[in-house]
């Protein structure tokens, strides 16, 4: 789900699952993150970052119980 401001800013909040289906036990996870991103200017190249907490709802006892995510993505526009 987004919702992006007037002044360009977009807030997201997400969900990830994922499954195992070779592990002998139950090897899943479940993730929800909340995130802010921005589109930029930057010499003439339009970027995106996007920055936000992720945290595990529910996993094996391995899976982490929260994280950072970080993205820089390129755009080029036609």
């Amino acid at each position: 789900m987004n919702y992006t401001t007037p002044d360009a800013w977009t807030f997201s909040l997400q969900t990830e699952a994922t499954y195992n289906w070779e592990a002998e036990e139950d090897e899943g996870t479940v993730s929800l993150g909340a995130f802010a991103s921005k589109v930029v200017d930057i010499a003439g190249q339009k970027v995106s970052f996007q920055a936000g907490p992720r945290w595990w709802a529910a996993g094996a006892d391995t899976a982490p119980d929260w994280g950072l995510r970080f993205n820089v993505t390129l755009l080029f526009p036609k």
